[in-house]
């Protein structure tokens, strides 16, 4: 087969068929679903960063006016699998980062929900905890793979041989922060349970970025055929990234609609917990060593990469992926290392050498070679400027624990980067599980 495959859509005006109502704001949110008798949920949330439940007193809670009943882990039937521990929801009193979920008030509106959660009383044993990322600190580990499910450590020949032999080198240790999603419709959800014992069916009306893989996950949790769970998603309000997978708080919203006697629960949270149960991208610090030839060929690279994953589920994001797949070099190394942290688990990507910054140098600058992918394509970059290299890092690098040598010029090109995967498109009317009809169902 010979010449260029033509199509009439490619560069053709084609017009979207959600933007005319996404334009106009008559694209509904999830929580907008008209339903029929809607109750709405709250989260309490953890305040200590790990530790355990001692006591909670719901008693102020559900004296409030209007509150149907509060949920805590002391009054929950065990969920059917524990397999992503983030989804076990409401199932001990342990707790293993701040804004866990502990309880749910669910109440006749949004507001007396929201005073109830705060009426909860809550005693903790708090027990020592880690938030900060150290390259030096003592609970640095290999992880078993690399997202999404990549090998985690990879060398190609004499790595430092090749470096202490290189006529120009770059070792310097970069970090970036913290980076959280916050797109403008936040994670929301309504959970609706009919029928009965073999009959029972859950539909949620949900924002997110893969209908069917959400119904998977939530019929695992909770034990049912997967054609027993039915989750509608037909426009999204932004995602990147955080809308993906399940999280706890459609389990959440699914426990208090099976107490709501068929009644739909309604759960959006708020600003402020979307900071503590909607995933983030970790911080990194990554130490990058480049050795070359004086006419700026690559003879030597690694990138080290230290960030952050959860103590109760692993998260191996994929910081060093970028350098491993794009930048050809006949010796190589990458590796992962995240100390178990007190936090929820994150996603995200960091940088690659092409980002690295250029130390003052007359020489003008030349384009490095590319290496072929020969892995799954990664992300290649943060949109920020990296900080200016920072001193030698020795404990838990897999590379040589000495200083670095004095920083010398390598021409760099301009950072070049490469989305991982590919987002899904809004509006095409994501849904999962069988045709149903709910009582009420408004346009969702």
């Amino acid at each position: 087969m010979t010449g260029l495959v033509r199509t009439a859509a490619i560069g053709a005006p084609v017009a979207r068929i959600d933007g005319p109502a996404k334009v106009t704001g008559s694209a509904p949110y999830a929580f907008e679903c008209r339903l029929d008798r809607p109750v709405y949920a709250h989260l309490v949330q953890a305040t200590v960063a790990r530790g355990w439940v001692t006591a909670i007193d719901v008693t102020a809670a559900q004296a409030l006016d209007g509150v149907l009943f509060v949920l805590t882990h002391q009054d929950m039937p065990r969920l059917a699998s524990d397999h992503d521990r983030e989804l076990w929801v409401l199932q001990s009193g342990q707790v293993w980062y701040r804004g866990q979920v502990i309880g749910v008030a669910v109440a006749d509106s949004i507001e007396i929900a929201r005073e109830a959660a705060r009426l909860v009383t809550v005693q903790y044993q708090a027990e020592p905890h880690e938030v900060r990322l150290r390259a030096d600190s003592q609970d640095l580990y290999k992880p078993q793979t690399v997202n999404p499910a990549l090998v985690t450590d990879t060398a190609e020949g004499d790595v430092a041989a090749a470096l202490a032999a290189a006529p120009v080198r770059i070792d310097a240790t970069y970090t970036t922060p913290a980076e959280y999603h916050n797109p403008i419709e936040p994670h929301t959800t309504v959970a609706i349970w009919a029928g009965a014992g073999d009959a029972e069916h859950l539909t949620m009306y949900d924002s997110n970025q893969g209908a069917s893989r959400i119904a998977e996950q939530l019929a695992q949790v909770f034990g049912l055929n997967p054609s027993r769970v039915t989750v509608i998603s037909p426009f999204v309000g932004g995602a990147f990234g955080s809308k993906s997978r399940a999280k706890a708080h459609q389990v959440a919203a699914a426990l208090a609609a099976r107490q709501a006697a068929g009644r739909p629960v309604k759960l959006a949270l708020t600003r402020r917990q979307m900071f503590a149960g909607t995933g983030y991208r970790t911080p990194t610090i990554q130490r990058v060593q480049l050795g070359a030839r004086a006419d700026g060929t690559l003879t030597a690279i690694a990138h080290d990469a230290i960030s952050q994953t959860a103590r109760f589920k692993e998260f191996a994001e994929q910081t060093a992926l970028g350098t491993r797949t794009m930048y050809a070099a006949p010796h190589r190394r990458m590796s992962w290392r995240p100390p178990a942290a007190s936090t929820r688990s994150s996603s995200g990507s960091a940088t690659s050498p092409s980002s690295t910054r250029k130390p003052a140098c007359p020489t003008p600058p030349v384009t490095l070679p590319r290496a072929c992918a020969r892995e799954r394509a990664g992300s290649a970059g943060s949109t920020a400027t990296p900080p200016q290299g920072r001193g030698p890092r020795t404990a838990g690098w897999p590379g040589p624990a000495s200083p670095p040598p004095p920083t010398r010029c390598i021409p760099t090109p301009a950072a070049r980067r490469q989305p991982f995967g590919r987002s899904p498109v809004a509006g095409t009317g994501w849904r999962s599980g069988p045709p149903i009809s709910a009582p009420g169902r408004g346009p969702c």
